[in-house]
């Protein structure tokens, strides 16, 4: 849900939608991770029962080792994907392999 809400954040912020949110730079997205998660959870919108609830459990969490291990994982998952790709590497360059992520 972390992930997925520094996606939404970022697209959200280059007026993307749909298909076009793909087209988002894994490195932007470690950006929102590293400098404003909590902004990005606060803005992510999703209503219960589609990751609301996970929002909410890691926006109370923040400032713990919880969070801060959750907030690893996603760092850690987008940095392996930036080694592999490239620095400009978009979602949907990427696709496949981000399908398989599970934290």
């Amino acid at each position: 849900m972390l992930l997925a809400a520094c996606v939404n954040d970022h697209a959200v912020a280059r007026h993307l939608d749909g298909p076009d949110i793909a087209e988002v730079s894994l490195g932007e997205v470690l950006t929102v991770l590293n400098w404003y998660p909590v902004s990005a959870l606060e803005g992510s919108g999703a209503p219960a029962g589609t990751g609301g609830e996970e929002c909410a459990e890691l926006l109370h969490a923040f400032g713990t080792a919880e969070f801060d291990a959750a907030r690893n994982a996603v760092h850690e998952t987008l940095k392996g994907h930036l080694a592999d790709g490239g620095p400009h590497t978009r979602i949907t360059d990427r696709r496949q392999a981000l399908r398989g992520i599970r934290i």
